[in-house]
């Protein structure tokens, strides 16, 4: 047999060589991983389980490649919903908004987390109606065609629509301005109302083409200069002027 001493010292040098042969988590797998974290328990209920999101969500990569067919990451979904709760107690209270990163989280009650989670579902039902992210939920969605830009197209027939919320994090800035336009004590907008004018805009075109200079989001979201969607919390402000 072996002494403690020479026990400790195998099972140290075991967990050193795991150590030193394990690829770090993707930040995908920590969200999806992460059962303390509400906001990530809710992310993969509806990741998987809501008719907007099923195969278009990436669940490995962080970021969208330019030519996947994929909608949106995890951590994109995760931050959507959090964007959306972050006007409305008791969920921005939750440790996933008040505790540094880094740091254990603690789960509030079932209660509340079932209470976001149908919150979550309704405005997802709502965005599901919106003539631009209703092909998500028919088979074979093709969300590039969505994303990429009409010069970028190999086949004149078929135009790409270059649209604003097939990237995710103008997706999350429009949850954000939704959460901040029907929570807020100084709006308190219907879902109804805000869905009305969302629509109305949607279907006149206001969200897509974005990389055209004519639309009210080029170089504002869409830096021309570096190709990329920058949303910053000034910026979303304009999101709530489309309500």
């Amino acid at each position: 047999g072996e002494t403690r001493g020479e026990a400790r010292l195998r099972v140290k040098q075991t967990f050193i060589a795991i150590n030193q042969t394990a690829n770090p988590l993707t930040i995908n797998q920590l969200k999806s991983q992460n059962q303390g974290d509400a906001i990530s328990v809710i992310s993969k209920e509806i990741a998987f389980n809501h008719e907007l999101f099923g195969d278009v969500v990436d669940f490995k990569n962080s970021q969208i490649d330019p030519k996947s067919q994929k909608f949106i990451p995890l951590n994109g979904l995760y931050n959507s919903i959090k964007a959306y709760l972050e006007n409305k107690s008791p969920f921005n209270q939750w440790d996933a908004f008040t505790m540094p990163k880094g740091q254990v989280h603690m789960l509030p009650s079932k209660e509340e987390i079932d209470e976001a989670k149908t919150l979550c579902k309704k405005v997802f039902d709502e965005l599901k109606e919106l003539n631009s992210l209703a092909p998500l939920t028919r088979s074979h969605a093709k969300p590039l065609e969505w994303r990429e830009f009409p010069k970028m197209s190999l086949d004149a027939s078929n135009p790409r629509k270059g649209h604003l919320l097939y990237r995710h994090p103008s997706f999350t800035a429009l949850l954000g301005a939704i959460s901040y336009c029907h929570f807020s004590d100084d709006i308190k907008m219907s879902l109804d109302d805000i869905f009305t004018k969302l629509k109305k805009a949607d279907a006149a075109h206001k969200m897509s083409n974005i990389n055209k200079w004519e639309s009210i989001f080029c170089n504002i979201f869409f830096k021309v200069e570096s190709n990329s969607i920058k949303v910053s919390s000034k910026d979303q402000k304009l999101l709530k002027s489309l309500f």
